[in-house]
């Protein structure tokens, strides 16, 4: 069987994938431009992205192994109806790391303390540091990365809240949620009410986007801190915008944005609005679930997809089984 692995991924495997996946024929391409002429020979492929016209002439493809969590980046419409498409996860220690170092940094003050020390001033008297320990920590989904996250705030104390598509006393036991809401707004807005800092931890799709606008951030507050590390649109632009510049709320962090450069650029404002600008936010390029640890498990992940694949055992992480049964389907 053959693998197509497209880039930016195909620079990146391991250097003994071939080794690791014995009867296999890979095909590391380097060239995006060749992307659909490796996939239309292809009966699996790995990919952070797919574009609609490169899925449509993967006419053998079978199997669809995202290198991303969501797959809003591939264009899974277009792929053959017998493709299996999973996702992949392993970043949710990365992440629930990142979003308690944002959350301190806004919290104790460190970026505007360290921006003040540098110009020359040693100034102690901007205030109080908030702490944390107490504090309640609202989950906006609770799947792989919600769960971390409220697992590394609990360890220093903070409680924690949540909201989900699916919510039981057993998941809000499992992940020590004081309280666990549904998917309904009348929930969200419980949630943001009882939240000193809300994650936004949502994959998007036509439900979620623009799911946080003007009325939840009010009913986050004006003490309340917002972090974003799923998807940019989950969270209305202007309105975080506005409510970071006017007090609304006291702060964000944002990893995920509106705005992504094309191939090779870097030179870019990721929003229309100007967020740097504003001293009550960390800013961060789409990097909180970047680590070595994400890295290996999803390669790792990828050699046990394709190992099952080949035998027809069932799949991990499965979005949409293929047609007609087979591997992953299950």
């Amino acid at each position: 069987m053959r693998l197509a692995v497209l880039p930016p991924l195909s620079g990146h495997a391991p250097a003994d994938l071939a080794e690791q996946l014995p009867g296999w024929v890979i095909d590391l391409v380097t060239e995006r431009a060749d992307a659909a002429a490796a996939l239309a020979q292809a009966d699996a492929a790995i990919a952070m992205f797919l574009k609609p016209e490169e899925a449509a002439a993967a006419t053998r493809l079978r199997l669809c192994q995202a290198f991303v969590a969501g797959t809003d980046l591939i264009a899974v419409d277009a792929l053959p109806e017998e493709c299996t498409v999973c996702n992949a996860y392993g970043h949710e220690t990365a992440i629930g790391e990142h979003v308690l170092g944002v959350t301190l940094a806004l919290t104790k003050r460190i970026g505007e303390r360290d921006r003040s020390l540098r110009a020359g001033r040693f100034d102690q008297g901007v205030g109080l540091d908030r702490d944390l320990n107490g504090r309640v920590v609202g989950v906006i989904g609770l799947g792989h990365i919600g769960e971390r996250v409220a697992t590394v705030c609990r360890a220093i104390g903070m409680r924690a809240v949540g909201v989900t598509s699916q919510p039981s006393p057993e998941r809000a036991a499992a992940a020590g949620l004081d309280w666990l809401g549904g998917p309904s707004r009348d929930d969200l807005h419980e949630l943001l009410r009882r939240s000193d800092v809300a994650v936004v931890c949502l994959p998007l799709g036509p439900a979620t986007e623009g799911l946080i606008g003007a009325e939840e951030l009010v009913a986050l507050g004006s003490d309340g801190i917002l972090v974003n590390v799923a998807r940019g649109p989950v969270v209305q632009e202007q309105p975080l915008y506005e409510a970071l510049r006017d007090g609304g709320i006291a702060g964000a962090a944002i990893d995920v944005w509106y705005r992504y450069p094309s191939k090779g650029a870097i030179e870019l404002r990721p929003s229309d609005a100007p967020f740097w600008e504003l001293e009550n936010v960390v800013l961060t390029p789409h990097t909180s679930g970047l680590s070595e640890s994400m890295q290996s498990s999803r390669w790792e992940l990828c050699v046990r997809q394709l190992r099952a694949f080949a035998e027809g055992r069932p799949l991990e992480n499965v979005i949409r089984p293929g047609a007609g049964g087979g591997a992953g389907a299950a």
